[in-house]
C-alpha cells in the first residue's frame, strides 16, 4: 500500500521539498501497534495497545488482537507469532 511516510517521531516525512510516498504496510503496523483503542479519532476501536500486553506472561491474548487489528486494517496475516522477546509478523495488503 503506498501511502505518505512518517519520520521515526511519527511526522510527515519530507524529501526534497515533498512528502514522501512508499510503501507503508511496516509502517501501518507499527501504528496500529502502539495505539490505544480511542486515539485514531476515525477508528476508534482501532489498535492494538500493545504497550498494555508487555507486562503479560501469556502472549497468546496480544497475539490474538494483533491478527484482529491487522485483519481489520484489511492486511492477509500469514505468519504471527513470538520468537524468544521478539514479535514476528508476516502480513500485507492483498494477496
Amino acid at each position: 500500500m503506498v501511502d505518505l511516510l512518517l519520520t521515526p517521531g511519527l511526522d510527515l516525512l519530507i524529501e526534497n521539498g515533498d512528502l514522501a510516498l512508499s510503501d507503508s504496510t511496516q509502517q501501518n503496523q507499527q501504528i496500529l501497534l502502539l495505539a490505544d483503542k480511542g486515539i485514531l479519532r476515525e477508528h476508534p476501536t482501532a489498535g492494538v495497545g500493545i504497550e498494555s500486553f508487555l507486562k503479560d506472561d501469556n502472549g497468546d491474548e496480544m497475539l490474538r488482537e494483533i491478527r484482529i487489528q491487522f485483519t481489520k486494517d484489511g492486511m492477509k496475516v500469514r505468519r504471527l507469532g513470538l520468537e524468544g522477546s521478539k514479535l514476528a509478523v508476516d502480513a500485507s495488503y492483498g494477496s
